[in-house]
Protein backbone atom coordinates (compact mmCIF):
# COMPACT_ATOMS: atom_id res chain seq x y z
CA UNK A 1 0.00 0.00 0.00
CA UNK A 2 1.71 3.35 -0.91
CA UNK A 3 -0.05 7.30 -0.81
CA UNK A 4 2.08 9.98 -3.36
CA UNK A 5 1.73 13.24 -2.47
CA UNK A 6 2.23 15.74 -5.91
CA UNK A 7 2.11 19.52 -6.35
CA UNK A 8 1.99 21.34 -9.41
CA UNK A 9 2.34 25.29 -9.85
CA UNK A 10 -0.54 24.79 -13.10
CA UNK A 11 -3.48 24.76 -10.38
CA UNK A 12 -4.38 27.54 -7.92
CA UNK A 13 -3.05 27.61 -4.58
CA UNK A 14 -5.63 25.65 -2.75
CA UNK A 15 -5.35 22.76 -4.76
CA UNK A 16 -1.96 21.97 -6.05
CA UNK A 17 -1.42 19.36 -3.75
CA UNK A 18 -3.01 15.94 -5.36
CA UNK A 19 -2.98 12.59 -2.95
CA UNK A 20 -2.91 9.87 -5.09
CA UNK A 21 -3.05 6.02 -3.19
CA UNK A 22 -2.42 2.62 -4.42
CA UNK A 23 -2.44 -0.97 -3.25
CA UNK A 24 -1.58 -4.72 -4.50
CA UNK A 25 -2.30 -8.04 -3.56
CA UNK A 26 -0.67 -11.19 -4.96
CA UNK A 27 -1.22 -15.20 -3.45
CA UNK A 28 1.53 -17.63 -4.90
CA UNK A 29 -0.78 -20.59 -5.07
CA UNK A 30 1.62 -23.23 -6.09
CA UNK A 31 3.63 -22.40 -2.58
CA UNK A 32 0.85 -23.52 -0.77
CA UNK A 33 0.76 -27.42 0.27
CA UNK A 34 -2.40 -28.32 -1.59
CA UNK A 35 -0.37 -27.84 -4.86
CA UNK A 36 2.74 -30.01 -3.71
CA UNK A 37 1.86 -33.20 -6.15
CA UNK A 38 0.99 -31.14 -9.10
CA UNK A 39 3.88 -31.45 -11.03
CA UNK A 40 3.43 -29.94 -14.01
CA UNK A 41 2.66 -26.15 -12.69
CA UNK A 42 5.73 -24.58 -11.99
CA UNK A 43 4.27 -21.15 -10.66
CA UNK A 44 1.11 -20.15 -10.20
CA UNK A 45 -0.23 -16.74 -9.22
CA UNK A 46 -3.06 -14.48 -8.73
CA UNK A 47 -2.74 -11.15 -8.17
CA UNK A 48 -4.97 -7.71 -8.14
CA UNK A 49 -4.07 -4.32 -8.00
CA UNK A 50 -5.83 -0.97 -7.32
CA UNK A 51 -4.69 2.95 -7.98
CA UNK A 52 -4.93 6.50 -8.56
CA UNK A 53 -2.86 8.58 -10.52
CA UNK A 54 -2.63 12.25 -11.49
CA UNK A 55 -2.37 14.35 -14.74
CA UNK A 56 -1.10 17.90 -14.23
CA UNK A 57 -0.36 18.10 -18.41
CA UNK A 58 -2.65 21.09 -18.83
CA UNK A 59 -2.27 24.79 -20.16
CA UNK A 60 -0.69 27.17 -17.66
CA UNK A 61 -2.10 29.99 -15.30
CA UNK A 62 -6.15 28.62 -16.15
CA UNK A 63 -6.92 29.63 -12.93
CA UNK A 64 -6.06 33.11 -13.18
CA UNK A 65 -8.17 35.30 -15.07
CA UNK A 66 -6.92 36.65 -19.01
CA UNK A 67 -7.05 40.08 -19.49
CA UNK A 68 -6.08 41.07 -22.79
CA UNK A 69 -4.81 44.32 -24.89
CA UNK A 70 -5.76 45.95 -27.84
CA UNK A 71 -9.56 45.67 -26.80
CA UNK A 72 -10.09 49.25 -28.13
CA UNK A 73 -13.76 51.22 -27.19
CA UNK A 74 -15.54 53.97 -28.76
CA UNK A 75 -16.42 56.81 -26.70
CA UNK A 76 -18.36 59.86 -27.12
CA UNK A 77 -18.29 61.15 -30.68
CA UNK A 78 -16.59 58.17 -32.62
CA UNK A 79 -13.26 58.77 -30.58
CA UNK A 80 -11.51 55.33 -30.06
CA UNK A 81 -9.36 55.04 -27.25
CA UNK A 82 -6.94 52.07 -26.19
CA UNK A 83 -8.55 49.40 -23.72
CA UNK A 84 -7.83 45.90 -22.17
CA UNK A 85 -10.88 43.90 -21.19
CA UNK A 86 -11.62 40.24 -19.51
CA UNK A 87 -11.59 37.45 -23.08
CA UNK A 88 -11.59 34.55 -20.71
CA UNK A 89 -13.16 33.89 -17.24
CA UNK A 90 -10.54 31.96 -14.90
CA UNK A 91 -11.90 28.98 -12.98
CA UNK A 92 -10.09 29.18 -9.31
CA UNK A 93 -11.50 25.77 -8.17
CA UNK A 94 -9.61 23.94 -11.46
CA UNK A 95 -7.54 20.75 -9.87
CA UNK A 96 -6.01 17.36 -10.52
CA UNK A 97 -6.93 14.74 -13.38
CA UNK A 98 -7.53 11.90 -11.84
CA UNK A 99 -7.22 8.55 -13.08
CA UNK A 100 -8.64 5.25 -11.28
CA UNK A 101 -7.35 1.82 -12.30
CA UNK A 102 -7.89 -1.85 -11.27
CA UNK A 103 -6.49 -4.78 -12.35
CA UNK A 104 -6.67 -8.58 -11.70
CA UNK A 105 -4.19 -11.11 -13.49
CA UNK A 106 -3.10 -14.86 -13.16
CA UNK A 107 0.82 -15.71 -14.04
CA UNK A 108 1.12 -19.28 -14.83
CA UNK A 109 4.32 -21.41 -15.82
CA UNK A 110 3.81 -24.82 -16.74
CA UNK A 111 6.00 -28.17 -17.97
CA UNK A 112 9.28 -26.93 -16.43
CA UNK A 113 8.77 -23.33 -17.17
CA UNK A 114 8.58 -23.93 -20.82
CA UNK A 115 5.42 -22.32 -21.06
CA UNK A 116 4.15 -18.90 -20.02
CA UNK A 117 1.02 -17.50 -19.46
CA UNK A 118 0.87 -14.19 -18.06
CA UNK A 119 -3.13 -12.70 -18.58
CA UNK A 120 -4.54 -9.57 -17.03
CA UNK A 121 -8.10 -7.64 -17.00
CA UNK A 122 -8.04 -4.38 -16.37
CA UNK A 123 -10.18 -1.38 -16.04
CA UNK A 124 -9.26 2.50 -16.05
CA UNK A 125 -11.59 5.07 -15.65
CA UNK A 126 -10.49 9.10 -15.85
CA UNK A 127 -12.10 11.58 -14.29
CA UNK A 128 -12.22 15.19 -13.62
CA UNK A 129 -11.01 15.46 -17.16
CA UNK A 130 -10.65 19.41 -18.29
CA UNK A 131 -13.56 20.16 -20.38
CA UNK A 132 -14.48 23.43 -22.08
CA UNK A 133 -17.90 23.16 -24.63
CA UNK A 134 -19.86 24.72 -21.82
CA UNK A 135 -22.80 27.38 -23.19
CA UNK A 136 -21.86 30.91 -22.64
CA UNK A 137 -24.35 33.57 -22.17
CA UNK A 138 -24.14 36.91 -24.42
CA UNK A 139 -24.51 38.94 -21.38
CA UNK A 140 -21.58 37.75 -19.87
CA UNK A 141 -19.63 39.29 -22.97
CA UNK A 142 -16.54 37.12 -23.56
CA UNK A 143 -16.16 33.77 -25.71
CA UNK A 144 -14.19 31.60 -23.97
CA UNK A 145 -14.73 29.89 -20.67
CA UNK A 146 -11.19 28.07 -18.49
CA UNK A 147 -11.78 24.56 -18.90
CA UNK A 148 -13.67 22.38 -16.00
CA UNK A 149 -12.76 19.60 -14.64
CA UNK A 150 -16.32 18.13 -15.73
CA UNK A 151 -15.40 15.36 -18.36
CA UNK A 152 -14.77 11.33 -17.71
CA UNK A 153 -13.80 8.32 -19.98
CA UNK A 154 -13.40 4.57 -19.45
CA UNK A 155 -11.08 1.82 -21.22
CA UNK A 156 -11.22 -1.46 -20.26
CA UNK A 157 -10.27 -4.73 -21.72
CA UNK A 158 -7.95 -8.15 -21.68
CA UNK A 159 -4.57 -8.47 -22.32
CA UNK A 160 -2.56 -12.46 -22.73
CA UNK A 161 0.78 -12.81 -23.12
CA UNK A 162 1.92 -16.56 -24.07
CA UNK A 163 5.65 -18.09 -24.77
CA UNK A 164 6.77 -21.03 -25.48
CA UNK A 165 10.07 -22.43 -25.29
CA UNK A 166 11.41 -25.68 -26.50
CA UNK A 167 13.66 -27.93 -29.11
CA UNK A 168 13.79 -30.57 -31.43
CA UNK A 169 16.79 -32.48 -31.73
CA UNK A 170 19.49 -29.64 -32.09
CA UNK A 171 16.82 -26.71 -32.68
CA UNK A 172 15.81 -24.37 -29.82
CA UNK A 173 13.24 -22.25 -30.33
CA UNK A 174 10.63 -19.61 -28.53
CA UNK A 175 7.53 -18.80 -29.67
CA UNK A 176 5.96 -15.58 -28.14
CA UNK A 177 2.93 -13.33 -28.51
CA UNK A 178 1.43 -10.33 -27.18
CA UNK A 179 -2.48 -10.06 -27.20
CA UNK A 180 -4.50 -6.77 -26.04
CA UNK A 181 -8.38 -6.91 -26.94
CA UNK A 182 -10.14 -3.83 -26.04
CA UNK A 183 -13.64 -4.03 -24.22
CA UNK A 184 -14.19 -0.24 -23.98
CA UNK A 185 -12.19 1.71 -26.07
CA UNK A 186 -11.78 5.44 -24.73
CA UNK A 187 -15.64 6.05 -24.27
CA UNK A 188 -16.97 9.11 -23.11
CA UNK A 189 -18.97 8.65 -20.19
CA UNK A 190 -19.51 12.12 -18.88
CA UNK A 191 -19.25 15.94 -19.84
CA UNK A 192 -20.17 17.17 -16.63
CA UNK A 193 -23.34 19.44 -15.63
CA UNK A 194 -24.44 21.71 -18.45
CA UNK A 195 -21.52 20.37 -20.71
CA UNK A 196 -22.07 20.08 -24.17
CA UNK A 197 -20.87 17.62 -27.06
CA UNK A 198 -18.01 19.24 -29.19
CA UNK A 199 -18.46 18.74 -33.16
CA UNK A 200 -15.14 19.04 -35.04
CA UNK A 201 -14.97 19.34 -38.66
CA UNK A 202 -14.39 15.71 -38.71
CA UNK A 203 -14.42 13.96 -35.03
CA UNK A 204 -16.89 14.67 -32.06
CA UNK A 205 -16.99 14.07 -28.72
CA UNK A 206 -20.54 12.41 -27.37
CA UNK A 207 -21.49 10.50 -24.34
CA UNK A 208 -21.18 7.03 -24.93
CA UNK A 209 -18.81 7.31 -28.01
CA UNK A 210 -15.06 6.68 -28.24
CA UNK A 211 -12.89 10.05 -27.85
CA UNK A 212 -12.73 11.90 -31.00
CA UNK A 213 -14.76 9.19 -33.07
CA UNK A 214 -14.98 9.97 -36.96
CA UNK A 215 -18.24 12.57 -37.32
CA UNK A 216 -19.52 12.83 -40.44
CA UNK A 217 -22.53 11.95 -43.48
CA UNK A 218 -22.96 8.23 -44.53
CA UNK A 219 -22.35 7.35 -48.09
CA UNK A 220 -24.78 5.47 -49.40
CA UNK A 221 -23.50 4.88 -53.45
CA UNK A 222 -23.17 7.59 -56.33
CA UNK A 223 -26.16 9.20 -58.66
CA UNK A 224 -26.07 7.17 -61.67
CA UNK A 225 -28.76 8.92 -63.51
CA UNK A 226 -31.41 11.79 -63.77
CA UNK A 227 -33.77 9.86 -62.22
CA UNK A 228 -31.94 8.72 -59.03
CA UNK A 229 -31.53 12.50 -58.59
CA UNK A 230 -34.82 13.49 -58.91
CA UNK A 231 -36.33 11.02 -56.55
CA UNK A 232 -34.23 11.40 -53.78
CA UNK A 233 -33.49 13.92 -50.97
CA UNK A 234 -32.07 17.45 -51.61
CA UNK A 235 -28.53 17.70 -50.45
CA UNK A 236 -26.88 20.60 -48.70
CA UNK A 237 -29.07 23.21 -50.30
CA UNK A 238 -28.04 22.51 -54.29
CA UNK A 239 -29.64 20.33 -56.98
CA UNK A 240 -28.37 16.81 -57.29
CA UNK A 241 -25.88 15.83 -60.20
CA UNK A 242 -25.19 12.50 -61.58
CA UNK A 243 -21.80 11.29 -60.43
CA UNK A 244 -22.16 12.92 -57.06
CA UNK A 245 -22.05 10.95 -53.78
CA UNK A 246 -25.49 10.15 -52.06
CA UNK A 247 -25.88 10.43 -48.58
CA UNK A 248 -28.22 8.80 -46.14
CA UNK A 249 -31.30 11.12 -45.05
CA UNK A 250 -30.95 10.06 -41.23
CA UNK A 251 -32.55 13.07 -39.33
CA UNK A 252 -33.89 16.63 -39.19
CA UNK A 253 -34.30 19.26 -36.66
CA UNK A 254 -37.06 16.96 -34.88
CA UNK A 255 -35.09 13.54 -34.98
CA UNK A 256 -36.57 11.84 -37.86
CA UNK A 257 -35.83 12.14 -41.73
CA UNK A 258 -37.20 15.19 -43.28
CA UNK A 259 -36.27 14.78 -47.31
CA UNK A 260 -33.34 17.35 -46.95
CA UNK A 261 -29.80 16.06 -46.07
CA UNK A 262 -27.69 18.63 -44.01
CA UNK A 263 -25.53 18.80 -40.94
CA UNK A 264 -28.27 17.39 -39.05
CA UNK A 265 -27.90 14.13 -41.01
CA UNK A 266 -24.35 13.77 -39.44
CA UNK A 267 -23.59 10.74 -37.30
CA UNK A 268 -20.43 8.10 -36.20
CA UNK A 269 -18.62 6.91 -39.13
CA UNK A 270 -15.53 5.42 -37.93
CA UNK A 271 -13.61 4.77 -34.76
CA UNK A 272 -9.96 5.73 -34.62
CA UNK A 273 -9.01 3.66 -31.81
CA UNK A 274 -8.06 -0.51 -32.25
CA UNK A 275 -9.69 -2.93 -30.47
CA UNK A 276 -7.12 -5.40 -30.45
CA UNK A 277 -3.36 -4.92 -30.46
CA UNK A 278 -1.07 -7.86 -31.65
CA UNK A 279 2.58 -8.57 -31.46
CA UNK A 280 4.36 -11.82 -32.48
CA UNK A 281 7.64 -13.28 -32.24
CA UNK A 282 9.74 -16.04 -32.68
CA UNK A 283 13.11 -17.09 -32.19
CA UNK A 284 15.29 -20.09 -33.34
CA UNK A 285 19.12 -21.66 -32.55
CA UNK A 286 20.34 -24.28 -34.55
CA UNK A 287 24.20 -25.16 -34.24
CA UNK A 288 25.64 -21.62 -35.18
CA UNK A 289 22.73 -20.06 -37.48
CA UNK A 290 19.92 -17.72 -35.59
CA UNK A 291 16.87 -16.50 -36.61
CA UNK A 292 14.21 -13.98 -35.51
CA UNK A 293 11.11 -12.59 -36.44
CA UNK A 294 9.10 -10.01 -35.04
CA UNK A 295 4.95 -9.04 -36.13
CA UNK A 296 3.18 -6.42 -34.50
CA UNK A 297 -0.17 -4.93 -35.90
CA UNK A 298 -3.97 -3.91 -34.90
CA UNK A 299 -7.21 -4.79 -35.73
CA UNK A 300 -10.85 -3.00 -35.81
CA UNK A 301 -9.51 0.73 -36.39
CA UNK A 302 -10.74 3.10 -38.82
CA UNK A 303 -8.67 5.77 -41.16
CA UNK A 304 -10.11 9.24 -42.29
CA UNK A 305 -8.19 9.03 -45.71
CA UNK A 306 -8.93 12.27 -46.91
CA UNK A 307 -6.34 15.58 -48.10
CA UNK A 308 -3.75 14.34 -51.17
CA UNK A 309 -5.13 11.49 -52.65
CA UNK A 310 -8.64 12.34 -52.15
CA UNK A 311 -10.61 13.85 -55.03
CA UNK A 312 -9.50 16.86 -57.25
CA UNK A 313 -11.45 19.31 -57.55
CA UNK A 314 -11.41 23.10 -59.72
CA UNK A 315 -9.09 24.57 -56.53
CA UNK A 316 -6.78 21.73 -55.49
CA UNK A 317 -3.83 21.60 -57.46
CA UNK A 318 -2.24 18.29 -55.16
CA UNK A 319 -1.59 15.71 -56.82
CA UNK A 320 -4.24 12.99 -57.06
CA UNK A 321 -3.90 9.21 -56.75
CA UNK A 322 -4.27 7.29 -60.25
CA UNK A 323 -7.35 5.49 -59.55
CA UNK A 324 -9.26 8.86 -59.79
CA UNK A 325 -8.66 7.69 -63.95
CA UNK A 326 -11.67 5.42 -62.94
CA UNK A 327 -14.31 8.31 -61.74
CA UNK A 328 -17.53 8.70 -62.82
CA UNK A 329 -18.17 10.51 -66.26
CA UNK A 330 -20.83 10.93 -68.49
CA UNK A 331 -18.61 8.17 -70.53
CA UNK A 332 -18.32 6.06 -67.19
CA UNK A 333 -21.32 5.92 -65.75
CA UNK A 334 -21.24 2.83 -63.31
CA UNK A 335 -18.51 3.56 -61.50
CA UNK A 336 -17.91 3.49 -57.80
CA UNK A 337 -16.05 7.16 -57.53
CA UNK A 338 -17.86 10.27 -57.90
CA UNK A 339 -17.17 12.96 -60.61
CA UNK A 340 -14.52 15.52 -60.31
CA UNK A 341 -15.23 19.39 -59.42
CA UNK A 342 -18.31 18.11 -57.39
CA UNK A 343 -18.05 20.02 -54.10
CA UNK A 344 -20.37 18.21 -52.03
CA UNK A 345 -18.15 15.29 -53.12
CA UNK A 346 -15.11 16.76 -50.80
CA UNK A 347 -17.60 16.80 -47.69
CA UNK A 348 -16.46 14.32 -44.59
CA UNK A 349 -18.37 10.90 -44.91
CA UNK A 350 -17.70 7.05 -44.55
CA UNK A 351 -16.95 6.95 -48.33
CA UNK A 352 -13.41 8.05 -46.83
CA UNK A 353 -13.29 5.65 -43.86
CA UNK A 354 -11.25 2.74 -44.62
CA UNK A 355 -10.39 -0.07 -42.56
CA UNK A 356 -6.76 0.01 -41.28
CA UNK A 357 -6.31 -3.18 -40.01
CA UNK A 358 -2.98 -4.91 -40.62
CA UNK A 359 0.09 -7.19 -39.79
CA UNK A 360 3.87 -6.11 -40.17
CA UNK A 361 6.64 -8.05 -40.69
CA UNK A 362 8.35 -4.87 -38.54
CA UNK A 363 12.05 -7.06 -38.20
CA UNK A 364 13.08 -10.59 -39.49
CA UNK A 365 16.60 -11.64 -38.77
CA UNK A 366 19.38 -14.25 -40.25
CA UNK A 367 22.68 -14.92 -38.65
CA UNK A 368 25.67 -17.38 -38.46
CA UNK A 369 28.41 -16.96 -36.49
CA UNK A 370 31.69 -18.74 -36.64
CA UNK A 371 32.33 -21.60 -34.42
CA UNK A 372 34.90 -21.94 -31.78
CA UNK A 373 37.31 -23.55 -33.34
CA UNK A 374 38.08 -21.58 -36.23
CA UNK A 375 37.94 -18.22 -33.94
CA UNK A 376 40.49 -19.66 -32.22
CA UNK A 377 43.00 -20.43 -35.64
CA UNK A 378 42.32 -16.34 -36.59
CA UNK A 379 42.84 -15.09 -32.94
CA UNK A 380 39.23 -13.65 -32.54
CA UNK A 381 36.74 -14.00 -30.14
CA UNK A 382 33.47 -13.93 -31.54
CA UNK A 383 32.54 -13.21 -35.47
CA UNK A 384 29.13 -13.64 -36.39
CA UNK A 385 27.36 -12.34 -40.03
CA UNK A 386 23.53 -11.39 -40.44
CA UNK A 387 21.34 -9.90 -42.81
CA UNK A 388 18.37 -8.17 -41.59
CA UNK A 389 15.34 -6.03 -42.58
CA UNK A 390 12.57 -4.08 -41.47
CA UNK A 391 9.11 -3.75 -42.41
CA UNK A 392 9.98 -6.06 -45.06
CA UNK A 393 6.16 -7.16 -45.40
CA UNK A 394 2.54 -5.52 -44.54
CA UNK A 395 -0.58 -7.75 -44.66
CA UNK A 396 -3.71 -5.02 -44.58
CA UNK A 397 -6.63 -4.55 -46.75
CA UNK A 398 -5.95 -0.23 -46.82
CA UNK A 399 -4.93 0.41 -50.33
CA UNK A 400 -2.51 3.29 -51.07
CA UNK A 401 -1.48 4.30 -47.53
CA UNK A 402 0.67 3.31 -44.95
CA UNK A 403 -1.90 1.48 -42.15
CA UNK A 404 0.01 2.50 -39.40
CA UNK A 405 0.71 6.71 -39.84
CA UNK A 406 -1.75 8.94 -37.84
CA UNK A 407 -5.28 9.57 -38.14
CA UNK A 408 -5.49 13.42 -39.10
CA UNK A 409 -7.20 14.60 -41.55
CA UNK A 410 -4.47 15.13 -43.62
CA UNK A 411 -2.15 11.59 -42.62
CA UNK A 412 -1.79 10.44 -46.22
CA UNK A 413 0.21 13.28 -46.44
CA UNK A 414 2.56 11.53 -44.29
CA UNK A 415 5.66 9.55 -46.08
CA UNK A 416 5.30 5.96 -45.79
CA UNK A 417 7.81 3.97 -43.59
CA UNK A 418 10.89 2.48 -45.49
CA UNK A 419 11.93 -0.99 -45.92
CA UNK A 420 15.16 -1.49 -45.31
CA UNK A 421 17.49 -4.27 -45.54
CA UNK A 422 20.89 -4.39 -43.87
CA UNK A 423 24.33 -6.66 -44.27
CA UNK A 424 26.29 -6.28 -41.07
CA UNK A 425 29.56 -8.44 -39.06
CA UNK A 426 29.59 -8.56 -35.55
CA UNK A 427 33.37 -8.49 -34.63
CA UNK A 428 35.24 -9.06 -31.23
CA UNK A 429 38.82 -9.42 -30.93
Amino acid sequence: FTVRQDASSKFGPNNQTGFFPSASLGWVLSKENFMEDVDFINTLKLRGSWGISGNDRIGRNIYEQLISTGEDYVLGNDTEVLGAAITRIANPFIKWEETEQFNIGLDLNLLRNKVEVVAEFFSRKSSDILYTNFPIPNTIGVTNLAAQNAASMTNSGVEMNLNYRGNLGEVKFNLGGNFTKFIKRSEVTGLGDGGEETIGTQSIIRIGEPFRAYYGHKAIGIFQSIEETVNAPSQFGVANTSGDIRYADISGPDGVPDGIVNDDDRTIIGNPNPNLLINLNASLDYKNFDFSVLMQGVSGVDRLLMGNGSLPTPDNRSNSLEYWINRWTPQNPSANLPRAGGLNNTIVSSFYVQDASYLRVKNIELGYSLPKNTLDKINLSKLRLYVSAQNLFTFTGLEYFDPERGAGRNSSRNPPLFKTITLGINLKL
